[in-house]
């Protein structure tokens, strides 16, 4: 009976340490294969908006190699049966409103000269082109945060250049199609955005997704409405919080 206990005993231990192990291996392991998701963000006040329309170019760095690409939202009100949406001569598709779109984007190294051209037809038929620069932005996302202190972000004319307001973006996975978003804002000339404690020790010893994003916005009033137009910009990662 003592040598069957003691056998009983050893295989416990053993097997505790094994769990131990595999646990500590296991946190080291990006968790997540949650696509970024790019929905419409408005930042800007809509009063007397008729209908939105967004380019965001998204560069995801938590691929092997960086992968751009150009998301188009357009927020409309309705239009008609035979309404279009077109985006750089892309048909946006879409219901209730909300039409989508997407491009590959190749990233540009010598500045942001992306244009951006947009056709409403139906209701009414707008015509604009954007040729103003892209915002962009050089914050570098880092491979790890620390939950021990509040990470700080400070925005720049010199390093989010053409923006007006910058975004930080904070999504756990919860599950392979769904995440739980935290969302700051700032002005970017001068402004700053501060974790807050509390929000990333919540989320210690976990991956999630950290996003930076800057806009910019122009307006074009004519006989049927005034429209808003946003430019976006997002760097996107997975973060390891230590």
């Amino acid at each position: 009976m003592r040598k069957i206990s003691v056998a009983l005993w050893v295989l416990i231990a053993t097997l505790a340490a094994t769990s131990c192990a595999k646990k500590e291996t296991n946190t080291q392991i990006p968790c997540c294969t949650t696509a970024y998701l790019s929905s419409l963000i408005i930042p800007y006040d809509t009063t007397g908006i008729t209908d939105v329309f967004s380019a965001n170019i998204v560069i995801d760095s938590s691929l092997n190699a960086n992968r751009g690409s150009v998301v188009y939202h357009a927020a409309v009100r309705t239009l008609g049966d035979s309404g279009q949406v077109i985006a750089n001569g892309r048909q946006l598709a879409g219901s209730d409103g909300l039409l989508n779109g997407r491009d590959s984007y190749e990233q540009d190294t010598t500045g942001m000269k992306f244009k951006v051209s947009w056709i409403l037809k139906g209701r009414a038929d707008i015509a604009y082109a954007n040729f103003e620069p892209f915002p962009y932005s050089t914050i570098l996302i880092p491979d790890t945060v620390s939950d021990s202190f509040n990470s700080i972000y400070y925005f720049y004319d010199t390093n989010t250049p053409h923006s007006d307001t910058s975004m930080l973006e904070i999504a756990l996975p919860v599950s392979d199609d769904s995440l739980t978003t935290f969302r700051y804002y700032a002005a970017s000339n001068g402004g700053n955005i501060a974790i807050p404690k509390e929000v990333i020790q919540s989320f210690s010893k976990k991956h999630v997704r950290l996003s930076l994003s800057a806009f910019s916005s122009n307006t074009l009033t004519g006989t049927t409405g005034k429209y808003l137009f946003i430019k976006r910009y997002t760097q996107t990662k997975y973060v390891w919080v230590k």
